[in-house]
């Protein structure tokens, strides 16, 4: 009789390992389709968010004015070479009638900047800032050599307005 209770009592610890490991299997399915569901999840939102700042860039693109007589090259030339006057000159010959080009802003902050005018300087680099967003970065190292060389600068945060 003893042999024959151990002998069922083997059969039920058998029996209840083998459903703990099916158990332990389907948990693990279950929580690798948790973890499939969330990096997928992940991966959507990127997606999206990647659209979105796709079409910002390009909305931000249509708004922008370019001129069409307003030569960067010529200005990156005229940069080049230290023409910092006839820089000057020939971004403002654009600046009124396309306010809103970038690149007319961002030579005149060069050109201000290479002449140690920081005040007019930081102007035109506020400006490519204030147009185009995506600029902040290339802008960013002049403001910050700006804020640290120039006395008279006073951080917008800060200024009356």
């Amino acid at each position: 009789m003893e042999q024959e209770t151990a002998l069922k009592l083997l059969e039920a610890l058998e029996l209840l390992n083998s459903n703990m490991q099916n158990l332990a299997y389907l948990l693990g399915f279950i929580l690798a389709g948790i973890l499939a569901m969330g990096v997928v999840s992940i991966w959507v939102d990127l997606r999206s968010k990647k659209q979105q700042d796709i079409a910002k860039t390009a909305s931000l693109q249509e708004t922008q004015e370019h001129s069409p007589e307003f030569d960067p090259v010529r200005a990156e030339d005229l940069y080049a070479r230290g023409q910092v006057e006839e820089l000057i000159t020939y971004c403002e010959a654009f600046q009124q009638e396309y306010p809103n080009d970038v690149q007319i802003y961002w030579y005149l902050g060069l050109a201000y900047f290479t002449r140690d005018e920081m005040s007019q300087a930081r102007i035109n680099f506020e400006q490519v800032i204030k147009i185009n967003p995506n600029w902040k970065d290339p802008v960013s190292g002049y403001l910050a050599e700006i804020e640290s060389t120039d006395n008279n600068y006073l951080p917008r945060s800060l200024s009356l307005q």
